[in-house]
């Protein structure tokens, strides 16, 4: 990474920390996921969200550091700042979805028996915060990154597979939790709270 007003070996840094807080914060996921009843209803769609991952974030990360691609703000310190922000948000963001769900978050999709509508925390503005805490975060990366094509990878390609993964979500939901969903749909937003 090229720099005008920030020291190149201290984002690095701070990118790893990013990094390494993510992967830490999806460890601690999968490891503490209970087991669950019901057979898994589609497995498709996290191995799109995994290879999404793979190519767009860290595509995005190795085009930064080779300086491929117009810079969006010539590496400026705020801009930065305000994508390490939003990164840490969205682990966050993602974490509060874990625990608000409890025993109802899995890795796998499946309803559950005894599953029902949650509608607090994060639930309460939007359907699926646990999918939007890593497209903020992934958009964050790609701020920081602070090159057009870097952030392109980093937000489009994490955020279809998401939007993939929704679709075929809220179709199980429909069919497994009925009218209860139904209504919640009618009053919430998906992923991006009043807009979709």
């Amino acid at each position: 990474m090229r720099s005008t007003g920030l020291n190149v070996d201290a984002a690095r840094l701070v990118l790893d920390v990013v990094f390494v807080v993510s992967i830490g914060a999806e460890v601690w996921i999968r490891r503490s996921r209970p087991a669950h009843s019901g057979a898994p209803l589609d497995r498709d769609t996290r191995s799109w969200i995994g290879l999404s991952y793979l190519v767009g974030v860290f595509g995005g990360v190795l085009l930064a550091y080779q300086g491929v691609g117009p810079v969006i703000a010539h590496h400026n310190v705020t801009l930065f700042v305000v994508g390490v922000s939003l990164a840490f948000l969205g682990v966050a963001l993602r974490l509060w979805a874990v625990h608000t769900l409890g025993r109802f978050f899995q890795l796998v999709l499946v309803v559950q028996s005894e599953h029902r509508v949650v509608t607090q925390g994060p639930y309460r503005v939007i359907r699926h915060p646990a999918y939007a805490g890593p497209v903020l975060g992934c958009l964050g990366i790609g701020l920081a990154l602070d090159h057009w094509v870097s952030l392109v990878l980093c937000v489009v390609l994490p955020a279809s597979a998401f939007i993939h993964r929704i679709l075929v979500e809220e179709q199980m939901l429909v069919d497994g939790l009925g009218p209860e969903y139904e209504r919640y749909r009618q009053r919430t937003k998906r992923l991006i709270p009043y807009v979709w």
